[in-house]
C-alpha cells in the first residue's frame, strides 16, 4: 500500500473503535497493533484465514484489542480468495452479509473494502449501517474493475487509490441495488 494510503488508513483506524475489513492482511496487522480496537476481518480463503489466525496467535493484538478473522464459506477458492467457478454462487452473498449477523458483531466506525465482492460489501455496509460510518475502497483509482457502484451515485474518482466515503447519500440506493451487486466482482474475476 502506498504511504499516502497507509497514512490515511492509520489515521482512520486510530479514530475508530470498531473496524470491519473485507479482506485481511497488512491492514489487519495494523489494526491489531492499535490499543482498544474491535476488529472483524472477513476472508473467503480458508487457508489464508487460518494463516492470519496463526499470525495473530504469534503476534498478540495490542492491549484491549480483539481481532476476529471471519471465514466466509463461499465454496472452493483459488488465488486471492476468488471462487474457482460459479457452482457455489448461492453462497457468495454470505461474504458481505454474514459478519453483520454474528452475535458478537458491533456496528463499525470504519469499513475497509479490500477483498472479494467489493460492490456487494460496500452496499451491505451502506444498507446495514444504523449510523454514519467511513467506507474505504482499496485500489479505487488503480484498478478500473474495482470501481464501485455502476449506476449508483458514488463520489467521483480522485487521485487517491483508497477512497473514503462518509455518510454517503447512496445509502438509500443501496437497498434497491444490494442483491443485484452482491456477486458482481466474482462474476468478473471468475472468468
Amino acid at each position: 500500500m502506498p504511504e499516502a494510503e497507509a497514512a490515511l488508513l492509520r489515521e482512520l483506524y486510530a479514530g475508530a473503535e470498531v473496524i470491519l475489513e473485507y479482506g485481511s492482511g497488512g491492514s489487519t496487522a495494523l489494526a491489531a497493533g492499535m490499543p482498544g480496537k474491535s476488529v472483524f476481518s472477513v476472508e473467503s480463503d480458508r487457508d489464508w484465514a487460518q494463516m492470519m489466525r496463526g499470525w495473530l496467535a504469534g503476534n498478540p493484538p495490542a492491549m484491549g484489542t480483539e481481532v476476529d478473522i471471519v471465514w466466509s464459506d463461499i465454496g472452493e477458492t483459488k488465488d486471492w480468495g476468488h471462487p474457482v467457478d460459479e457452482s457455489e454462487w448461492r453462497r457468495w452473498p454470505r461474504y458481505p452479509l454474514e459478519v453483520w449477523e454474528l452475535p458478537e458483531f458491533r456496528h463499525p466506525d470504519v469499513v475497509l473494502v479490500d477483498g472479494r465482492f467489493r460492490e456487494g460489501c460496500a452496499l451491505a455496509a451502506l444498507f446495514l449501517a444504523e449510523r454514519p460510518l467511513t467506507l474505504l475502497f482499496d485500489d479505487y483509482a488503480r484498478r478500473q474493475h474495482y470501481t464501485p457502484g455502476r449506476g449508483i451515485p458514488w463520489p467521483p474518482r480522485n487521485d487517491r487509490a483508497s477512497r473514503p466515503v462518509r455518510d454517503h447519500p447512496a445509502a438509500g440506493a443501496a437497498q434497491a441495488a444490494a442483491a443485484d451487486h452482491a456477486t458482481d466482482d466474482a462474476a468478473l474475476n471468475a472468468a
